[in-house]
C-alpha cells in the first residue's frame, strides 16, 4: 500500500477534478472501455453499466478475479485491455 500511495493519491485528485454531466458524456465520439473487477460489489457493475449506458461507444468487461485495485492487483489485465481498444 505505501508504494501505490502517491499514484493512488493522483488518481484520486483526477478523478475529482471533472464533474462530466449526462449531455457531455453523451457528446463523447471515442471508443471507451469501462473495467471493473469480478471481485467488486454488485454496485461496481451497477455503475459500469449505468455509464456505458451514458456514452455512445462504450462497452463495459469484467476482469475476473480483480476488485477495485485492478491496477496494482491485475496490471497485465488492465494493460491488455487498453492495447485492444479500438482506434479511429
Amino acid at each position: 500500500l505505501r508504494d501505490a500511495a502517491p499514484r493512488n493519491a493522483e488518481d484520486v485528485t483526477a478523478t475529482l477534478a471533472e464533474a462530466p454531466t449526462a449531455e457531455r458524456l453523451a457528446a463523447c465520439d471515442c471508443p471507451v472501455t469501462i473495467a471493473y473487477g469480478g471481485n467488486s460489489p454488485a454496485v461496481t457493475r451497477a455503475i459500469a453499466r449505468s455509464l456505458a449506458g451514458l456514452l455512445p461507444r462504450a462497452r463495459t468487461l469484467e476482469i475476473p478475479g480483480a476488485g477495485h485495485g485492478m491496477l496494482d492487483s491485475h496490471p497485465q489485465d488492465v494493460a491488455a485491455l487498453i492495447r485492444a481498444l479500438p482506434g479511429d
